[in-house]
C-alpha cells in the first residue's frame, strides 16, 4: 500500500512542476497571459500541499499494522514481585523481540487503535490497520483503583510524524475516506504460570488464556 501512495504523491507532484513551470512561463514572458500563469502557479502549490500531506500521512501509516483476518497480535505472560499486586508482563509482538513492562493491580489490560476505510478507499486496496497503544494495570476494588499506584506502559514502537487517529477524530470532515477509527480494549486476570493469547478481530480485542 505505502508503494501506491508514494507512487500517487510522485504524480501529484509531477503535474505541480508542470503547472509551476508553465505558471512561470506565461508570468514572466507574456503580459496576455500573467493571470493564467498566476493561477497555474496557485494550483501548483495546492499539488505540492497535497503531495506533502500524502506522504507525511503515509509516515504515520507505517506504525500501524494491516488486519486482514483474526490474527494473534501479542502474547502475554506475568512474573509476579515481591509487593502483592505488582508483576513484571512480558510482552511478544509476533515478529518482535519480547518486551518487559512493570504491571500493577490485580488484571491487565491492553488496547489498541483501529482504522477503518470507506469503500472508495477500499477498492484502491487499503485494508483495515492496527496499531497496539497501551498496556495497563487494573485494580478489582474501586477504591484500590481511584487510590493505588497506576502503570500504564506505551507500546508505540514508531511515532509518526503526524498523528492521523487524533486528526481523524478532531477533523473527520477533512478525512472522509476514514469510515471508522476506535480504540479497542480487552483485560483479564493476572495470573502467574499462564499464558495469554491476544486476538485482534474485524470487530476488536479479545483474549484468552492458553492451555498448554
Amino acid at each position: 500500500m505505502s508503494q501506491t501512495i508514494y507512487i500517487l504523491a510522485g504524480l501529484v507532484a509531477f503535474l505541480g512542476l508542470i503547472l509551476i513551470w508553465r505558471g512561470l512561463s506565461n508570468v514572466l514572458t507574456s503580459d496576455l497571459h500573467k493571470f493564467r500563469g498566476l493561477i497555474q502557479c496557485i494550483v501548483s502549490i495546492v499539488f505540492f500541499v497535497f503531495a506533502g500531506v500524502v506522504v507525511v500521512a503515509s509516515f504515520n501509516l507505517s506504525a500501524y499494522k494491516h488486519l486482514l483476518m483474526e490474527e494473534t497480535v501479542a502474547t502475554l505472560s506475568f512474573e509476579p514481585l515481591h509487593e502483592p499486586q505488582r508483576y513484571i508482563a512480558h510482552l511478544k509482538v509476533p515478529g518482535e523481540p519480547t518486551r518487559r513492562f512493570e504491571v500493577r493491580g490485580d488484571q491487565w489490560q491492553i488496547e489498541a487503535r483501529i482504522l477503518k476505510w470507506d469503500d472508495r478507499a477500499a477498492a484502491l486496496g487499503l485494508t483495515p490497520m492496527y496499531q497496539l497503544e497501551r498496556l495497563n494495570g487494573r485494580y478489582n476494588s474501586v477504591s484500590d483503583e481511584r487510590d493505588r499506584q497506576r502503570s500504564v506502559n506505551d507500546l508505540h514502537r514508531e511515532k509518526g510524524l503526524v498523528d492521523l487517529w487524533s486528526l481523524a477524530q478532531e477533523y473527520p470532515q477533512y478525512l472522509p475516506f476514514i469510515d471508522a477509527q476506535y480504540g479497542s480494549a480487552t483485560f483479564l486476570p493476572m495470573i502467574e504460570g499462564a499464558r495469554y493469547d491476544v486476538r485482534l478481530t474485524r470487530t476488536g480485542l479479545i483474549a484468552r488464556i492458553v492451555v498448554e
